[in-house]
């Protein structure tokens, strides 16, 4: 029985990073602005036809311009409703798969860095990445790929654990003697 639980277990678990479904959306609604996009002029023709208000057939004739205008604005308010609020979520499916995909990426980088180094405290590490490092250091840091990044961050975090133990020891020892004091004999007005 433990078995049989436990595909249904690993059936229910999605991983924070799954795009399957945004993708699914994406694709459908790809499809639909495609055929939309390509029936538009169509489509719209039809939709004036059967939507124009009575003042409109009277601005072809007096108003040009006026005319131009509402018939501009109606066509743009069609194709709102038609393709751009559709496009305006396609974007907002592309950013989320991406950002999930990069984040996919930074976590098994994560996950292979702390298979390779399981000592390290992976919270102090990015305590060191976000308070101890210069902003020209974390900019560079942050241009390179996930694989190389943590290796990258790494080695500052050991190097400046090392500089401040190598300043330590470097530091000279501190000398106890009497200071002189020449005033008498006038040396001290000599000088420079």
């Amino acid at each position: 029985m433990k078995g049989e639980q436990m595909p249904e277990n690993l059936e229910n678990a999605v991983s924070p990073y799954d795009t399957s479904a945004e993708q699914g959306e994406l694709d459908a609604l790809n499809a639909e602005l495609e055929q939309n996009r390509a029936n538009i002029e169509a489509n719209f023709s039809e939709h004036f036809a059967q939507n124009c208000p009575a003042e409109l057939d009277e601005l072809y004739f007096e108003d040009k311009k006026a005319f131009a205008d509402k018939f501009q604005e109606m066509q743009n308010v069609f194709y709102d409703e038609n393709i751009g609020t559709k496009a305006a979520r396609a974007d907002e499916l592309n950013a989320s798969i991406s950002q999930k995909q990069q984040m996919s990426l930074v976590d098994e980088a994560l996950q292979a860095f702390q298979q390779q180094h399981p000592d390290v405290n992976t919270d102090e590490l990015f305590r060191f990445f976000s308070e101890d490092l210069p902003p020209k250091k974390v900019n560079e840091l942050q241009n390179l790929p996930p694989e190389q990044f943590f290796e990258a961050l790494y080695a500052l975090y050991q190097g400046q654990g090392e500089q401040n133990g190598d300043k330590k020891e470097k530091l000279p020892k501190q000398l106890n003697g009497v200071p002189s004091n020449d005033t008498k004999t006038g040396a001290a007005s000599e000088l420079p």
